[in-house]
């Protein structure tokens, strides 16, 4: 009986909290409809007034343009268009308003009456007049573009119908009317037509009508009846939401006659406007308003889509409340449930609660483990472990940092930070900067007050809103002695540098001077008549010298590349100068070992390019001197084209020969400096093996790739790309190849020759005299400034190594006395230097030098810097 009587209490309960539930939930509904009604209301009052002062502006807007004829007897087309166009400024609901003035049959045309417009006839009411006749005279905006199609005869009927009234009746008259076409495409057919009658004050005119006033004319609004309705209320309300909108023509209203609708945006689907019929409205929840507007009367009828929609709150809410009221009674019924039968579940509940406290136990024993463990390994740390609180306050302290600064553990727990660091350091190691900085390199202090240098790595964490670090201090001492120790062999080894740098280039000096007199001799004997022997033996000597200058010079490149003092230049130049020379010159060597040279160019390979082209003449004179050399039958081919690589055009270029061709182990080798591709080479064939290790350095530097295919017996391909700028089509050609296409006007001169080595005299002097000029030679420079105070000279050629004086101390003197005397023209003065590093050549042209020569020099090059410099001098004056 008790369980029973349970059960029923509990049904009992579920049934009236049941019945509240559906009560409330009722009873929200019914607020929310209501609500919703008098929502619609407001909204649809406010659209129906809108409407109404839509319809009122018109009529406002109208009577301004009124005003103006009563205001003034004679109002032209200017007058009458910058009116308009102010009343109308930012107002597109008028189509536009035209001006039709009264002119009685058989009276002259008005000159201002618009052309192809249509006349409007009246019947005079007191019938003493011919009928009248009202022309468009003036309309703005024209009238032509807004109806291009002229009205037909019944919009012309109803209009004259209007204007007979609003004479008769001596006020403004409103007519409606469809402007549907043939297909009646359009939704919204009905235009909204405003006359206005003008009467004259005074005038000659006869009175009309019972108004006692003579009839100036009529002004006509016409504008398209949905396009006011929906603007004003746009411009007012944004969009009406949710609401449907009709405006019925109440004078026709048995016909049910619908001059406009707009349908919501809330509605999935449209419903064809015959469907709506004032009877039907009635049966629907609705709003409706009647107004007159100059004897038109008017009804505005408004429906909601969904009712619902106006709520103020959601329509869910009376669900809302039910479901929740059921849920609460459901729950409340399962814990009453749960309360009645809750003893098994108490012995279940404390059984559970027995085995968790055992397992706490037991979890407790593992953290008590991993403690111990963690204070083991604490311990038995090389590296300090300490833990410091949010107030620097040490808190755990290992044997590892007792042993970096000294204190036991007894001593320094509890004791401040700054004990062992200063406050300075400390504040780059906040909790702010840790998640930036987890490292951070301190100086710390021991117990006996020494420094010591730290490395701390740091985890910060909170418990309880206090923060608490855990900190990994090591000793970096033996780190910073090493870093020490690093220093000092790098300034070493930037000394050795130094050091090989000087070296090369006192070495290169040395080598050059002498190679000068043997290069110059050689060529000056060959201009002299000499036997076949004799000329193969001082061919062989010169083409030995050569091979020395370029050995010296690829060890020089090689290492100003290694020490990145090697420079790019970025200049305009014509490839095909560059190829040209190349041809000329390699084709001569391969001719002498029976070799064939094939050059080929793409058609579309740009002529001008912008790069170094001195580089680039440097690794094709690597490659095409190395196919040369290691051929001996067939021939070499270079290819040139312009590809794209790597999303980047660039140059193309490939050196083939038909030489002994490489393994593919050799490959690997091929391109490290010192190094051929075979030891025997060396042998057979000389050289440093520094060619193609600085061809690739080269290439490198201007951001190119070169590759290598090579099979044994069957030759070697020598393929590269560089990314250099084509400048085609914007200059032509590039200034260097239009000076080098210039032809010069050989023309002798005199040159003072200012040189201490008797060797380098000797051959310069011969060089000189080779090349059609007068020459005077002095030893040191104190001779050079007597023999310029009593000789005129054209050019100088100054040694830049002089031993009784510098020799750009001369030359700054000279220029001082060329600026003391006006009425002298500048000398050109070029300076001769063994020095090949360009950074060594600098001083000399900031010392006032005019160019740099390079010993040793060729009697070609020596010459053609001559006659440039002379043919300067001779056109310009300056140098």
């Amino acid at each position: 009986m008790n369980t029973t009587r349970k059960a029923l209490l509990l049904i009992i309960f579920v049934m009236i909290s049941s019945a509240i539930s559906a009560l409330l939930a009722w009873g929200s509904w019914r607020i929310i409809e209501v609500s919703s009604q008098k929502q619609f209301i407001r909204d649809a009052s406010n659209y129906a007034n809108a409407i109404e002062l839509a319809l009122q502006a018109k009529l406002h807007e109208l009577n301004a343009v009124h005003g103006l004829f009563v205001a003034s007897e004679q109002v032209d087309r200017q007058e009458f268009n910058t009116f308009v166009k102010r009343i109308l400024h930012g107002d597109p609901r008028v189509s536009a308003i035209q001006w039709l003035p009264r002119q009685m049959d058989g009276w002259p045309p008005d000159p201002e009456t618009q052309a192809g417009s249509h006349i409007f006839h009246l019947v005079d009411p007191a019938g003493k007049q011919p009928d009248w006749r009202f022309p468009v005279t003036y309309s703005h905006p024209d009238w032509d573009q807004l109806y291009p199609v002229s009205p037909d005869a019944q919009v012309a009927s109803d209009v004259e119908k209007a204007m007979q009234r609003a004479m008769r009746d001596g006020e403004p008259k409103i007519l409606l009317h469809s402007h549907r076409d043939a297909n009646n495409s359009t939704d919204h057919p009905y235009d909204l037509d405003i006359i206005w009658p003008v009467f004259a004050s005074n005038g000659t005119m006869s009175a009309v009508g019972g108004t006692g006033r003579p009839l100036v004319g009529f002004l006509r609004s016409r504008s398209e009846l949905w396009f006011v309705i929906e603007w004003y209320i746009k411009e007012l309300f944004a969009h009406p939401g949710g609401i449907d909108i009709f405006v019925f023509d109440d004078s026709e209203y048995t016909n049910n006659k619908l001059i406009f609708h707009h349908f919501s945006r809330a509605r999935t689907a449209l419903p064809p406007v015959e469907e709506i019929h004032e009877a039907r409205l009635r049966e629907e929840f609705h709003f409706l308003k009647d107004f007159v507007m100059l004897d038109q009367p008017w009804r505005i009828v408004m429906r909601p889509v969904r009712l619902d929609s106006f709520a103020v709150h959601s329509p869910w809410y009376p669900w809302a409340i039910g479901g929740s009221g059921m849920a609460i009674t459901l729950l409340v019924a399962y814990y009453l449930y749960a309360f009645m039968h809750n003893a098994n579940q108490v012995r279940i509940l404390a059984e559970e609660k027995s085995a968790a406290l055992r397992e706490s136990e037991e979890r407790l024993e593992q953290l008590q483990a991993s403690e111990h463990r963690y204070r083991s390994v604490t311990e038995s740390a090389q590296d300090g472990i300490v833990t410091v609180d949010d107030q620097q306050i040490i808190l755990s302290w290992n044997r590892g940092a007792e042993n970096i600064f000294g204190y036991s553990s007894e001593t320094i727990v509890g004791q401040p930070l700054s004990t062992i660091i200063a406050l300075e350091e400390w504040t780059r190691l906040s909790p702010e900067a840790a998640p930036v900085m987890p490292k951070g390199e301190v100086r710390g202090q021991r117990w006996d007050g020494s420094d010591v240098p730290l490395e701390i790595t740091r985890a910060w964490w909170r418990e309880k809103d206090r923060f608490f670090m855990t900190a990994i201090i090591r000793d970096i001492t033996g780190w910073k002695s090493m870093l020490e120790g690093l220093r000092q062999a790098k300034e070493i080894e930037t000394q050795a540098n130094q050091a090989k740098s000087s070296f090369l280039a006192n070495m290169s000096h040395e080598i050059r001077t002498p190679m000068n007199g043997i290069l110059g001799m050689a060529e000056l004997l060959l201009l002299t008549p000499t036997t076949s022997e004799q000329r193969e033996y001082l061919e062989i000597i010169q083409e030995s010298g050569r091979n020395l200058i370029s050995i010296i010079n690829n060890i020089l490149d090689y290492s100003k590349i290694e020490a990145q003092r090697m420079e790019l230049e970025e200049v305009e130049f014509d490839l095909g100068h560059v190829l040209h020379n190349l041809s000329v010159m390699f084709g001569e060597l391969a001719r002498r070992k029976g070799l064939t040279l094939t050059t080929r160019i793409a058609p579309h390979t740009p002529k001008i390019l912008c790069a170094d082209p001195h580089r680039i003449n440097q690794i094709l004179v690597n490659l095409l001197g190395n196919a040369v050399k290691f051929t001996a039958t067939g021939g070499i081919t270079l290819f040139v084209d312009w590809r794209q690589e790597h999303r980047q055009f660039g140059l193309w270029l490939s050196v083939g020969d038909t030489g002994p061709g490489m393994d593919p182990e050799r490959i690997e080798q091929l391109f490290e400096p010192f190094t051929q591709a075979d030891s025997s080479m060396t042998r057979r064939y000389g050289g440093t093996g520094l060619g193609l290790s600085i061809t690739r350095k080269l290439v490198e530097m201007m951001h190119g790739v070169i590759r290598v295919k090579s099979q044994l017996g069957h030759g070697s391909i020598f393929e590269l790309f560089l990314p250099v700028r084509s400048v085609e089509g914007a200059s032509g050609s590039s200034r260097e190849s239009r000076r080098n296409g210039q032809a010069l006007e050989k023309k002798g001169g005199v040159v003072l020759l200012v040189e201490q080595d008797p060797l380098d005299q000797a051959v310069l002097r011969g060089m000189i005299r080779q090349c059609g000029h007068d020459v005077r030679v002095v030893a040191d420079g104190l001779d050079a400034l007597h023999h310029l105070q009593s000789h005129a000279v054209d050019i100088i050629l100054l040694d830049c190594h002089l031993c009784l004086a510098n020799g750009m101390k001369i030359c700054q003197m000279v220029r001082q006395q060329e600026q003391a005397d006006d009425s002298k023209d500048p000398i050109p003065i070029i300076a001769l230097s063994a020095l090949a590093f360009p950074n060594e050549q600098e001083p000399c042209q900031a010392g006032g030098c005019s160019d740099v020569i390079v010993k040793p020099t060729t009697l070609p090059h020596l010459d053609a810097r001559l006659q440039s410099w002379l043919q300067r001098k001779a056109a310009t004056g300056r140098v």
